[in-house]
């Protein structure tokens, strides 16, 4: 049987995917508590000193039907080669490219993209000896409110991460899965959820820190019966906010606002998905999202009526929890907080996504720097009235307030105001 310390753990296929992504739904009580007993056994055993050759192993990228996909890329090259009647030289030259085409469509088919068309920018946090190799990867894409809450809190409690990203739709194209995971380069495993690669991190890297950030980071990632109700409202408010929004940018005339959110003019996303998203984007993406999200019909507007007033009875709840206490769960911050913040964050487009600085994801991406004022026609107006709405309430107001005062911070570092 499989050591639990090497089983990756896999989430299932989701529709829903880019701009605030989608994921596997929460986990109830008893599954999260079961998880995280796994965790626990697998820092146990690392803590026994005994270390068994599997540790070694690094994830591999091909190791997915490569057959398959060697076979089709081949069959494709040779119809060419017949169609525009190459000569013997001329298609063996061409073969390394096909082999290297193969070799790339095979790493993507596994979410993992070729070093010679990946970004050599990463994400690397202060507190980490320069140039030391970073044990933990995340794997995630621009505009993903799961990625940014797993991100948010990796940087929180100081995990020493690099960061690989990827374009929006591309991953579901290609390996019918989203975003983010968590890859342990130390026990060759992939967390492929948010939940659960934080009951990983709080199991594994947290009691390896010191006293003091240690107390502070499982506070952060405590989980009890209320907080894992909040994540089920959460997760509802999640799909009705991706549901609403994806209405009014799809809709609009200009594809810029929706092609930068998903990553299609950020440097660290890889070419090959910057040149697919602008490909794709009006004949294959837009069809398919508004198909998927039920953008289209004669029932279209009452359920984005449907959707607000959902939404804002979500909000209205948070407002009352903020009304009596410092965190939407208590006094201290919780994981609860972030993943609300990160989730309501694109929609201050103005404020925390894209004023001249962007503090989304700690301004990791570049492009979203003034993307409000470069762009402001590209920009569906409804997103402006949805964002003063928000400022104009304690919620709004809210995660406004934890981009600028922690978003750039770590717990220990900010101690005394926790």
């Amino acid at each position: 049987a499989t050591h639990p310390r090497y089983a990756p753990t896999q989430s299932h296929p989701s529709r829903s995917f880019f701009f605030f992504q989608a994921e596997d739904g929460i986990r109830d009580a008893q599954e999260s508590r079961g998880l995280g007993d796994v965790y626990k056994r697998q820092y146990q055993t690392q803590s026994t000193g005994h270390t068994p050759l599997r540790m070694a192993r690094r994830p591999t990228a091909i190791a997915s039907r490569p057959a398959f996909i060697t076979l089709v890329t081949l069959s494709v090259f040779s119809l060419l080669v017949s169609y525009a009647q190459l000569s013997l030289i001329c298609t063996g030259s061409l073969l390394p490219v096909v082999a290297f085409i193969a070799y790339a469509i095979g790493r993507v088919e596994r979410g993992m993209m070729p070093p010679g068309l990946r970004n050599a920018g990463k994400l690397r946090p202060e507190d980490n000896t320069p140039g030391a190799a970073k044990r933990y990867t995340l794997v995630a894409h621009p505009i993903n409110h799961y990625g940014e809450k797993l991100r948010w809190c990796m940087d929180l409690i100081g995990v020493p991460y690099e960061e690989s990203n990827i374009g929006a739709i591309i991953l579901l194209l290609f390996r019918g899965r989203s975003v983010p995971w968590l890859q342990d380069l130390d026990s060759a495993s992939i967390i492929g959820n948010s939940d659960e690669a934080l009951m990983y991190l709080n199991a594994v890297h947290v009691p390896t820190l010191p006293e003091a950030p240690r107390r502070l980071a499982e506070n952060l990632l405590r989980r009890s019966p209320e907080s894992m109700r909040w994540e089920q409202k959460l997760s509802t408010l999640g799909h009705l906010v991706q549901g609403w929004a994806y209405f009014h940018v799809l809709a609009a005339e200009s594809s810029v606002f929706g092609l930068t959110c998903w990553g299609a003019f950020e440097n660290l996303v890889p070419w090959l998905d910057r040149v697919a998203l602008r490909v794709l984007y009006w004949p294959v993406l837009v069809p398919f999202m508004r198909m998927a999200f039920k953008h289209t019909g004669t029932k279209a507007e009452e359920l984005q009526a449907s959707r607000k007033r959902q939404m804002d009875a979500l909000f209205d709840e948070v407002d009352e929890a903020l009304a009596s206490r410092a965190h939407i769960t208590g006094a201290h911050l919780s994981y609860v907080d972030i993943g609300f913040c990160s989730l309501i964050a694109p929609m201050l487009a103005s404020t925390v996504l894209g004023p001249e600085h962007s503090m989304y994801a700690a301004g990791r991406f570049q492009s979203f720097d003034g993307l409000m004022s470069k762009n402001k026609e590209a920009v569906p107006k409804l997103l402006f009235k949805i964002e003063a709405e928000l400022l104009a309430r304690p919620c709004g107001q809210y995660v406004a307030r934890m981009y600028q005062e922690w978003r750039t911070n770590k717990l220990y570092e900010k101690r005394v105001a926790y």
